[in-house]
């Protein structure tokens, strides 16, 4: 219990502390965006277009749809899968983001299916990644980690320690909801045990854990 405490305090502290400078950054992105918008073409629109979708839904979700549509429309007009794949991927964050699980869940499918075809497997483990997410928060936790496991199996064959650690934590929260302790602090362990070999200062603050 102490140790989910102060998991909190933590997360609040940073949180609190940030949160303005966090706004002025996205702000700032957004007037460049503005910039580089002007002069940008085909697939360099899309991928500017699914940025200002990415800066909005944190400041002004409304403004969300429209970016998210035209970059849609260009995708599907130069039939490019990936781009295609990137806007489903983009709209069930949005979905995600009102808290449409289903339809969420449905374009992260899409998305997936298309980053399979193109072999693109970093894209694949984060589509079955946020899929897991979708399943923790409708609580199927068999779904979820079944998901987090594939996702960590990709991630170990790419060599991607500080996504493993990502899986390694999920899968602890997952077990954690299940009442399964031991399991919950295996895998907590394992996610720690990767942020201390990499030296992440910025991951081991959730794990009250600062390296000098």
């Amino acid at each position: 219990m102490k140790k989910k405490i102060l998991f909190l305090v933590i997360v609040f502290i940073f949180g609190a502390t940030n949160i303005n400078f966090a706004q002025k950054n996205v702000q700032a992105r957004i007037d460049s965006l503005e910039t580089v918008l002007k002069t940008v073409t085909d697939t360099n629109k899309i991928f500017t277009l699914l940025h200002f979708c990415s800066a909005y839904q944190q400041t002004d979700p409304n403004k969300v749809s429209d970016y998210l549509n035209t970059a849609t429309e260009l995708a599907n007009e130069l039939k490019i899968p990936k781009w295609i794949a990137e806007c489903f991927y983009t709209k069930g964050l949005y979905e995600y983001g009102k808290g449409n699980f289903s339809a969420a869940k449905k374009n992260y499918q899409e998305a997936l299916i298309l980053f399979e075809q193109e072999k693109n497997q970093i894209r694949m483990g984060n589509m079955k990644y946020s899929i897991g997410v979708l399943e923790v928060y409708t609580g199927n936790y068999a779904q979820a980690n079944e998901c987090f496991f594939k996702t960590l199996k990709i991630y170990e064959i790419l060599d991607k320690k500080d996504l493993m650690s990502n899986c390694y934590s999920a899968i602890g929260n997952v077990y954690g909801r299940q009442g399964n302790s031991q399991k919950e602090e295996e895998f907590h362990l394992k996610a720690l045990n990767i942020r201390l070999e990499l030296k992440d200062n910025y991951g081991l603050l959730v794990f009250g854990v600062k390296i000098s």
